[in-house]
């Protein structure tokens, strides 16, 4: 994982398209300068691409002061592996502290690939209403959850057993959830293995498409064909954990449904229909 770099530059990803630069990230200038000013560092910014040297300077007129410029006939076009390549090798040199994307499908392609091959934290879509509005509704969701819970296991016990019923619903509430935890590991380890296997069925070291991103990678520094396979076997993996990870949670949302036809044939605690007689 990457060691955070408390005096590094604020940088933001210079997106550009047919020779011209987006307005998002001239945008994020604003930003990337309201940032650095507050941490007492540079703002940085990286052009990658053919014929973008004449861009830099609209860069510098918005308040970049440092412009990594990657020229090349090879990166004229976007292709995710190679400039992904790039930018993790400018990163893993100069070690900005915080890197800004575009909210654009390029940046959102862009953005999570680069996270995870040099194993930093990313945050998508951090706008109040993203942050609060999970919580609100997991906040909604435990509380209801809990409290039915809880009236269905302490139904018709006396007062004075409810403290030991109380007890032992938590301790075995904590067991079953070290238990699923164990379980969910194994299941997220096995499948991801699973996924590998037919990731890798579905390649050939004679495939054109393996072939292109190979060269790709050498053309960007990668020393020969063991280490570019050794590139894409990465990102490979990281592919695979992926779609594990939606099987987990298809599985979770289907056993989170079953439940909600059982409840509904649990009886009704006695102690809510007194208090509604009263």
């Amino acid at each position: 994982m990457i060691e955070p770099n408390r005096k590094g530059e604020v940088w933001i990803y210079a997106e550009q398209e047919d020779e011209h630069l987006s307005d998002t990230s001239v945008e994020m200038c604003s930003k990337a300068r309201e940032l650095a000013d507050g941490l007492g560092v540079a703002v940085g910014a990286v052009l990658v691409g053919w014929n973008v040297r004449e861009l830099s300077y609209r860069l510098i007129a918005h308040g970049v002061e440092h412009v990594y410029c990657v020229n090349d006939t090879r990166l004229e076009y976007y292709r995710t592996l190679p400039y992904a390549r790039v930018l993790c090798q400018l990163i893993a040199k100069y070690k900005p502290q915080i890197v800004l994307y575009g909210a654009t499908p390029l940046g959102r392609d862009l953005a999570p690939r680069i996270a995870s091959e040099m194993r930093a934290g990313l945050t998508a879509d951090a706008s109040f209403a993203a942050f609060v509005l999970p919580q609100l509704v997991m906040g909604i969701g435990m509380g209801t959850f809990f409290v039915a819970m809880i009236s269905i296991l302490l139904d018709g016990l006396p007062p004075e057993r409810v403290p030991s019923a109380s007890g032992v619903s938590n301790f075995l509430r904590i067991i079953a959830g070290a238990f699923a935890t164990s379980i969910t590991t194994t299941f997220w380890d096995r499948h991801e293995a699973l996924h590998q296997t037919r990731l890798a069925e579905s390649s050939s070291a004679y495939s054109p498409n393996l072939q292109d991103a190979i060269n790709g990678l050498q053309a960007l520094g990668v020393g020969n064909d063991h280490a570019a396979v050794g590139v894409l076997s990465q990102g490979l993996v990281h592919q695979a954990y992926l779609l594990s990870s939606l099987d987990y949670f298809w599985i979770s949302g289907w056993l989170t449904v079953a439940p909600l036809l059982l409840v509904w044939r649990a009886r009704r605690p006695r102690g809510a229909a007194v208090a509604a007689a009263e």
